[in-house]
């Protein structure tokens, strides 16, 4: 757009200027735009970067401390030494309910992201209607299809409006100049498809350099041979053919971006990279501390029972003789 936009003030014509002016500043306006989405997608990831290392910490520092002090309680259990015991028991139970805590934040995440999953499957086959589109801009995109339409015919009709003339000129002096490609199919569609073009045709920004060769070196339209053109239409020829071409390069993003494609493309992916091997992963991890959990609350409750029957059967089974 900022291309087009320096070519139409160098044409010298009002209304290029006007054209130029709205371009500049639609292009300013998507920058921005642009600018914000990247600094708040990056906010995004640095936010779920922090929370995945903390439970990645987290998680690591639980299972580290619930096997080291599991080993310590059986150890010193069997020692018989109570005080620590005591103190162990304490941890371990603290430890246990930390367990049971992340298998249940795991297993809530394992059935959020399947769901996620599914919601991204849905959405891939139709986008027009599922829970995501309340969040996802593609149904607002889709009101813009009609001017990407009236876009496609514009292009369309410059183009044979060009190759009308290039058939002129065919006819009269320039017998050897060649078509220009009109990548779009004849109404009612307009559809994009540059590979059916002929195979002698030539983008139309290669046009300019089609004529560079029956362009007069002089200025003077009197001195130019017949079948020439003069340097100054050569420079209206290329100022006109250039924004066209620059529209056509940029065209498949406009398609793609009224379709939605970004988004579609972007889920696709993580259906096929993320979801089974992040589901697999998560169900690996809350079904191991669901084992541990289990674990430790089993081994806790042994010795728990174990300690208090000590201090039981040392408080109470053995009583002294008082004679009277």
């Amino acid at each position: 757009m900022r291309k087009i936009s320096i070519i139409l003030k160098q044409s010298g014509n009002i209304d290029g200027d006007q054209a130029a002016n709205f371009l500049a500043s639609s292009s300013d306006k998507l920058s921005y735009a642009a600018t914000s989405i990247k600094k708040q997608a990056q906010t995004n990831r640095n936010l779920a970067g922090k929370v995945l290392r903390i439970m990645y910490i987290l998680t690591s520092t639980t299972i580290g401390l619930s096997l080291g002090f599991a080993t310590a309680l059986t150890v010193f259990g069997v020692l018989r030494f109570r005080r620590v015991v005591y103190t162990l028991v304490i941890l371990c139970w603290i430890l246990t309910i930390i367990c049971w805590m992340l298998f249940g934040t795991y297993f809530v995440i394992e059935r959020l992201s399947g769901d996620t999953c599914t919601a991204l499957q849905d959405f891939r086959q139709n986008p027009d209607n599922n829970s995501l589109s309340i969040i996802l801009p593609c149904n607002e995109l889709l009101s813009v299809g009609t001017v990407l339409t009236d876009v496609s015919t514009g292009l369309f009709e410059v183009i044979n409006q060009v190759n009308s003339e290039i058939s002129t000129l065919r006819a009269n002096s320039l017998p050897g100049l060649k078509y220009v490609c009109n990548p779009f199919s004849g109404p009612p569609d307009f559809r994009y498809q540059p590979k059916d073009c002929p195979a002698h045709s030539i983008p139309i920004g290669d046009f300019p350099k089609e004529l560079k060769m029956f362009t007069c070196s002089d200025t003077g339209e009197a001195k130019c041979k017949e079948g020439f053109i003069t340097i100054s239409e050569y420079n209206v020829i290329e100022a006109y053919t250039t924004p066209v071409q620059n529209l056509l390069d940029t065209y498949p993003e406009m398609e793609n971006l009224v379709n939605c494609q970004l988004v579609k493309d972007a889920f696709s992916d993580i259906l096929v990279h993320y979801c089974k091997p992040l589901k697999k992963h998560i169900k690996t991890i809350y079904v191991s501390m669901l084992l541990l959990s289990i674990a430790m609350m089993v081994l806790v409750s042994t010795w728990t029972s174990t300690t208090r029957h000590e201090q039981h059967f040392l408080n109470g089974s053995v009583k002294p003789n008082i004679e009277q």
